[in-house]
């Protein structure tokens, strides 16, 4: 990736302040994986924080860090993720606390300091003319086609672009990589069966894992939980890349080491 610059051919960048800036990648395939990645470990890092009880400092050093990682990918699916789970933490907090509501001061800190960078190039994300949000709306029309085609058993694992490349071809411009759903690619690739078995698998273990951490206190996997939320709806890699399978079931690994502590 060290060879990547804005000229690259289908490359990530990101217009400010009139410049064409090459979004980071790191070591992953794409700047959206690496914020998403983030997110996660950011919420995750703040539930270590608040349970240790010694060498809080690095902790902490850890936690900017991520954030920086998080607004420097300009992945909106990160931050819309980011901002659901500050809300649902507060949220838990508030019920919690039966209508009192106490606000870190570091946590406005972060969000006064982000507002500069998140609010105009998040805004875009609902535009329609933007060349993103077109691209999606696109691709969700062919999955809904492929999905048509096959809705008990889809097209097969992995096999959402030979799918899309199988359907009638069109005048307008082809674009060829997965929709940026992971539902909607769920059910184009493995169809209902799949999507059922799917959340049976996937969210019952969430919720019930969400269970654990709230009874023990630690109600900071909701942020966790709006990360991967915001992940299925905005884009696609939890379940088309190996990096995104990973981590998603990292987090299921450690929601059932505390469902087993917990017991």
């Amino acid at each position: 990736n060290w060879r990547f610059s804005e000229l690259s051919l289908g490359i990530a960048k990101v217009q400010l302040w009139g410049a064409e800036f090459l979004r980071p990648y790191a070591t992953f395939p794409h700047p959206n994986v690496l914020g998403g990645t983030s997110a996660i470990f950011f919420f995750l890092a703040i539930h270590v924080y608040q349970q240790s009880k010694s060498n809080r400092y690095w902790v902490m050093m850890g936690i900017a860090l991520l954030w920086v990682l998080i607004i420097l990918s300009f992945s909106r699916s990160a931050w819309i993720g980011i901002g659901l789970g500050v809300c649902s933490i507060y949220l838990l907090r508030w019920m919690s606390n039966k209508g009192t509501l106490k606000i870190d001061p570091i946590i406005l800190v972060l969000l006064a300091a982000s507002l500069i960078f998140v609010v105009p190039y998040t805004a875009k994300l609902f535009l329609v003319n933007e060349q993103s949000v077109s691209e999606r709306i696109y691709l969700l029309e062919k999955s809904i086609a492929i999905i048509s085609g096959h809705p008990l058993i889809g097209s097969g694992m992995g096999n959402f672009l030979p799918a899309l490349l199988d359907l009638p071809k069109e005048s307008s411009p082809r674009v060829v990589q997965p929709v940026h759903n992971t539902l909607f690619l769920v059910a184009a690739e493995v169809g209902l069966i799949g999507v059922i078995s799917l959340f049976f698998v996937w969210v019952y273990q969430l919720l019930g894992t969400c269970k654990i951490f709230l009874r023990k206190g630690g109600n900071v996997l909701a942020g966790v939980l709006s990360i991967i939320l915001s992940m299925w709806m905005f884009d696609h890699y939890l379940w088309s890349m190996s990096i995104g399978q990973s981590v998603f079931w990292l987090v299921i690994g450690l929601g059932l080491a505390m469902i087993q502590s917990g017991k």
